[in-house]
């Protein structure tokens, strides 16, 4: 009887060890082509990120000159505003400032 018993759990667990190199294979199949995905990405993020350095750089220097550029349209309508003659307002109609008496009717 205990021979009987004995072959028969032996049995199982050469079943039982039967999956588990089974589901060993598997898993070891499904482990590797995910390492074989992460080292192809892993690879190509150094050229990824030499591209991105690039046009980030590209990027910042097209700011800057935009700036610089609005910066002296600025400057020089600054400029063009303070040497230009003053205007005075009356009665809503734009009149240039001088010296001389005005001949307007509004005044």
């Amino acid at each position: 009887m205990f021979s009987f018993l004995r072959v028969r759990w032996l049995k199982m667990w050469a079943q039982e060890v039967s999956q588990a190199e089974m589901e060993l294979r598997i898993s070891q199949c499904v482990f590797d082509r995910q390492s074989e995905i992460t080292r192809l990405l892993l690879e190509g993020i150094n050229t990824t990120h030499a591209a991105h350095l690039r046009s980030l750089s590209d990027f910042v220097e097209a700011q800057g000159s935009y700036y610089a550029q609005c910066y002296q349209l600025t400057q020089d309508l600054h400029t063009q505003l303070a040497s230009a003659p003053p205007l005075i307002c009356y009665n809503n109609n734009w009149h240039l400032e001088t010296n001389q008496p005005s001949t307007d009717v509004f005044n």
